[in-house]
């Protein structure tokens, strides 16, 4: 196989100092945007209280409705601490579902 020889010459003139800080900056917001892409929840119930907690935001409903939708969330919360990942996980998603519905 022919291999390629490099010598001084096949390459450019050096970069800059000028272009270097601009590719280092480009390269740490692309690092930046990344992480915070990829900086979810700890796990699904986190998740689920968060968009629990955007939901009251967006509803349309109020009074009752909304108590009943936070004591759902609280119980979700409470579960989740002592353990109980699978039933907080579905009390969190209908407490977004009804709170969802009335947008």
């Amino acid at each position: 196989m022919g291999l390629v020889k490099m010598t001084a010459s096949s390459f450019s003139r050096p970069f800059s100092l000028e272009e270097i800080m601009k590719r280092l900056l480009l390269v740490s917001v692309i690092l930046s945007v990344q992480s915070v892409a990829f900086a979810h929840c700890a796990g699904p119930v986190p998740c689920e209280m968060k968009y629990v907690d955007v939901a009251f935001l967006k509803t349309k409903r109020t009074g009752a409705d909304v108590e009943k939708a936070k004591a759902m969330r609280e119980e979700g919360e409470k579960l989740f601490k002592e353990g109980k990942e699978d039933e907080a996980l579905k009390l969190l998603q209908e407490a977004k579902k009804f709170l969802l519905e009335g947008s």
